[in-house]
C-alpha cells in the first residue's frame, strides 16, 4: 500500500487524463508484485511440507499434534470430547477418541476383507483409476443406505453427520451420501499427499465433497500415521479414534490446501481404516454417484449426463 501511495503522489503531477492511467499502472504493478510473492510463498510452503511429511512419517517418537482447544458434545446418547487441531473458516481439523466401537469395526472389517481390491483414485474424467500414489486395498459398504435404522452401521453413519454438522454449521443430510470405504494397508502401502475435494479456493460445486471422517479400526505396529502436510499437523492413530476435517468455508469457497493430507507408509503390521466422504447438495434424486469428488457432473460413455434411477433412498432426519 505504501508503494501505491507514493505512486499516486507522483501521478498527481500529471494532467487529469494521464493521472487516471498512471494510477492504474501503479496499482497493477503493486498487485503483480503481491501476487508473485504469494505464488513464491506457496511454492516454498509446498516444498517444505513435502519434506516435513517425509520426516514425520519416519519418526516413531511423533505423537498427535497438541489440540488448540476442546469441547464436549452429546452424540445420540453418549458424550464425546472433541479435540480441535485447526479452526480456519475453510479448513477445520478435529478428532475424537473412542468414536467407533469394536463391534462397528468388526462389521466393517468382516464385510470388507473378502471384497478387497486395489484402491483407486479419481481420474481426470472422474473415473476410478489405479495410481502408485495410493497403495492399499479397499472395499465398499452400502447396506446402511438400503436398510436405514435396521443396519448395524446406521448409528455410526448418523453420528458422523451429526458431529460434522455441529462442528461446521453445515446441514448435510443422509440421503445421497457416499458409501463407507473400507481400506486396508500392508507394509509399504501408503497414500501420498492429496485433497479429498477441490482445494484451489474456488466456489463449491453442488454435489461435491466438503468433509471427511477417517475411522481407525486397526493401527500398524509402526508407521501408518495421518499427516496434514501444509498445516504441520500429525495424527498418530489409535484404535477407535476418528479424525475429521472439513474444507468448505461459510462463504462457499473451498480450502486452499490446508486439509491436504497423507497416509504415511506402514512399516510393520497392517492398518484398517474406514473413510466417509461427505457431500453437500446430494439427495435421493441426485446421489453422489452422479458427481466427481469436486462436484462436476459425471458424463456417461455416450457423452450424456449420468442419471441414476436405481437409488431409492428414503428421507430421514438425523
Amino acid at each position: 500500500m505504501d508503494n501505491i501511495s507514493q505512486g499516486t503522489k507522483l501521478c498527481s503531477r500529471l494532467s487529469e487524463d494521464e493521472f487516471t492511467q498512471c494510477v492504474a499502472d501503479v496499482i497493477y504493478e503493486d498487485i503483480t508484485k503481491i501476487t508473485d510473492a504469494k505464488e513464491k510463498a506457496e511454492k516454498y510452503r509446498d516444498l517444505l511440507s513435502s519434506r516435513l511429511r517425509n520426516y514425520t512419517c519416519e519418526d516413531d517418537s511423533m505423537n498427535t499434534s497438541t489440540p488448540i482447544s476442546s469441547y464436549n458434545i452429546r452424540l445420540h446418547d453418549k458424550s464425546v470430547k472433541v479435540e480441535v487441531l485447526q479452526d480456519l473458516p475453510s479448513a477445520k481439523i478435529w478428532y475424537v477418541d473412542n468414536f467407533i466401537s469394536e463391534d462397528e469395526c468388526n462389521v466393517l472389517v468382516n464385510h470388507g476383507r473378502p471384497l478387497l481390491v486395489r484402491a483407486t483414485v479419481a481420474g481426470e474424467a472422474g473415473e476410478s483409476v489405479v495410481s502408485e500414489s495410493r497403495k492399499a486395498q479397499q472395499a465398499g459398504y452400502s447396506s446402511h443406505h438400503r436398510h436405514k435404522e435396521k443396519d448395524p452401521l446406521w448409528p455410526l453413519f448418523t453420528r458422523i453427520l451429526q458431529l460434522t454438522n455441529a462442528h461446521t454449521d453445515y446441514n448435510l443430510q443422509p440421503d445421497g451420501q457416499e458409501d463407507f470405504t473400507i481400506i486396508q494397508y500392508n507394509p509399504s502401502d501408503q497414500y501420498t499427499p492429496h485433497c479429498d475435494g477441490d482445494c484451489a479456493g474456488v466456489e463449491h460445486n453442488k454435489g461435491g465433497r466438503v468433509a471427511t471422517a477417517v475411522l481407525y479400526c486397526k493401527v500398524a505396529e509402526r508407521g501408518g500415521a495421518t499427516t496434514f502436510t501444509k498445516s504441520d499437523l500429525f495424527v498418530k492413530p489409535k484404535v477407535g479414534m476418528a479424525t475429521f476435517f472439513s474444507y468448505k468455508g461459510p462463504d462457499g469457497k473451498m480450502d486452499v490446501g490446508y486439509t491436504e493430507h497423507s497416509g504415511c507408509p506402514v512399516i510393520e503390521g497392517e492398518k484398517w481404516i474406514t473413510t466417509l466422504w461427505m457431500r453437500d447438495g446430494v439427495s435421493a434424486q441426485e446421489p453422489w454417484t452422479l458427481f466427481d469428488p469436486s462436484g462436476i457432473r459425471m458424463l456417461s460413455p455416450d457423452g450424456h449426463y449420468e442419471v441414476d434411477e436405481s437409488t431409492n433412498y428414503v428421507n430421514d432426519e438425523l
